[in-house]
């Protein structure tokens, strides 16, 4: 739910800049209205995570698979934080294994914190590559 709010706010600057500009005024009440409803979103996300941690806590298995927990948080930071998700991670694995339990969620956590780590120094390479590119053409 997170990421589809947060995919939700940045679809209309992506759609404005693929299409090339145009109406800013009539953009600037379409984006408005997908930045309320993706932030709508993230809210509720954020909320469904801490009551699912809530009830882990008040229930007992927090402490029964406090490694399978970390696991989990750190696959939605893997999303989030690459780097951060990607340490607990590692950190959940070595609790799990040195409890001799099997977590694929910290598993999961570590390939997707690289994979979003790589991604994201890709995006920024493209992102210098275009400026770059954008300042250099001569406009008539």
């Amino acid at each position: 739910m997170i990421l589809a709010g947060g995919g939700i706010c940045v679809l209309p600057y992506a759609l404005f800049a693929l299409g090339g500009g145009g109406d800013t005024l009539g953009f600037d009440a379409l984006a408005r209205g997908f930045a309320i409803t993706g932030t709508v979103v993230i809210i509720m996300g954020v909320m469904v995570f801490g009551l699912s941690v809530l009830q882990a806590v008040l229930s007992g298995r927090w402490n029964r698979s406090q490694g399978r927990m970390l696991g989990a948080v750190a696959l939605v930071l893997a999303v989030l934080a690459s780097v951060v998700g990607l340490v607990l991670g590692c950190v959940a694995r070595a609790r799990s294994k040195k409890a001799g339990v099997p977590n694929g969620f910290a598993v999961a956590a570590i390939v997707v914190g690289w994979t979003t780590a790589a991604l994201t120094v890709l995006l920024w390479a493209l992102v210098l590559l275009v400026s770059n590119y954008a300042a250099s053409v001569q406009y008539p």
